[in-house]
């Protein structure tokens, strides 16, 4: 057995003592203490005969996807004119509605699918699958000096906006493929 002198007996009992202290510091602190488990996400409302009825609370992103999603499909409607105001707050966006109507007058048969969703806070990001058939001029792109087609198209288009209150808000941005669709349509853009 080894024999400790008296300055390593003195820091062999402070360590001890230290380890000691630490442990009953984080008993005391609360860290061993048990968890509660998390509150359902269910609320309790009160009926008529005084029984508890459960109901399912909708997520913010369950909300936020299916404000989107519905407003993708009266976009699409052939009565979107009157539909999509009722997405965004009282504002002056005439211009873009009839900069649109000019668009969908030039490309018919215009459908939008979802590829990737994704949030955040109140902002959601979109990349969508945009087709239609190209009937007529729109002079308001890469395609202005193209004469219809009559050939269907593809491209795909990224939205950023951001939503409060069941409403767009904000400016908003989109991105979208105008080379694909002149490659599409015959138009030389690039060279080869």
């Amino acid at each position: 057995m080894k024999k400790l002198n008296s300055t390593s007996f003195l820091l062999e009992v402070a360590a001890l003592a230290t380890t000691f202290l630490i442990v009953i510091g984080v008993y005391y602190l609360g860290f061993s203490k048990t968890i509660d488990s998390p509150t359902p996400i269910l609320r309790r409302e009160t009926i008529s005969t005084e029984q508890p009825k459960l109901q399912t609370v909708v997520s913010k992103e369950d909300a936020m996807k299916t404000f989107i999603t519905s407003y993708l499909s009266d976009f699409q409607s052939k009565d979107w004119q009157k539909k999509i105001p009722a997405y965004f707050p009282p504002s002056n966006f005439e211009r873009a509605i009839q900069s649109h109507y000019k668009f969908r007058k030039a490309f018919a048969e215009y459908k939008i699918a979802i590829k990737h969703l994704a949030f955040n806070k109140n902002e959601a990001i979109l990349w969508l699958k945009v087709s239609a058939k190209h009937v007529g001029k729109y002079d308001e792109n890469e395609l202005r000096d193209v004469a219809p087609t009559g050939k269907k198209i593809e491209w795909d288009e990224v939205w950023n906006f951001e939503i409060q209150d069941g409403k767009f808000v904000g400016q908003g941005d989109f991105l979208d493929t105008g080379i694909s669709r002149m490659k599409q349509l015959g138009v030389k853009c690039l060279p080869e």
